[in-house]
């Protein structure tokens, strides 16, 4: 499956988006509270590095 090219609206690193069930960032766990300041911080998705810091490991 073919990725679509993002830019973080966070950092400004380049990186591929699948999808939303098919995509990376599917095996990340994040808490309900942190997705929410995300959606509203941010108008699109965010790059690996900047969504891990967002992860309840």
């Amino acid at each position: 499956m073919a990725g679509t090219d993002k830019k973080c609206p966070k950092c400004g690193n380049s990186f591929q988006c699948f999808g939303e069930e098919d995509c990376w960032c599917e095996k990340y766990q994040i808490l309900q509270k942190d997705f929410l300041r995300i959606t509203q911080d941010y108008s699109d998705c965010l790059c690996p590095m900047c969504l891990k810091e967002y992860t309840s490991e």
